[in-house]
């Protein structure tokens, strides 16, 4: 089975022990199954990993266009936020079909329209982890879309 670990978080962000919590996620799972890909974003790009058993390999890259790139600084910020959130998304319903995805496993990211389309897949098996508490508003956001939520409540 493959499994796609997708996560809006930015690589190249300052917060780097966020990312080697994911790894480490992967890794877990790559134990269990048999392809295991890592999907998350970069300030001006999507990156899509492949994690091996000691590694994770980068496999391909998804541009975002000028005005979805990520500046701290910028007056819309939030904007550019939004769009490079669904590009993103975009790119995740690519990956989803192109790698025949079996699994999703979804990661720290605001319900969205395209969000639930994508979890509207029949086929894909969908987890979708809240790693905030509270998580009670997301969940009342998704729950008709999705069959089961497992909460998971980190302590890290």
């Amino acid at each position: 089975m493959n499994l796609l670990y997708s996560a809006f978080i930015l690589e190249d962000s300052e917060a780097k022990g966020f990312l080697k919590k994911v790894i480490s996620q992967c890794n877990v799972f790559k134990k269990e199954f048999e392809n295991i890909y890592l999907y998350i974003s970069r300030k001006d790009e999507a990156v899509l990993y492949k994690v091996e058993k000691d590694s994770v390999q980068e496999i391909e890259t998804f541009k975002y266009n000028k005005l979805s790139i990520y500046k701290e600084k910028s007056k819309i910020r939030k904007i550019r936020g939004f769009l490079r959130y669904n590009s993103f998304l975009n790119h995740l319903n690519k990956i989803i079909y192109t790698y025949k995805i079996d699994i999703l496993y979804y990661r720290n990211s605001p319900p969205s329209k395209k969000l639930i389309g994508i979890m509207n897949n029949k086929w894909l098996i969908k987890l979708v982890e809240y790693p905030t508490y509270p998580y009670e508003e997301e969940y009342k956001k998704i729950q008709p879309k999705i069959e089961q939520i497992i909460f998971l409540e980190s302590r890290t």
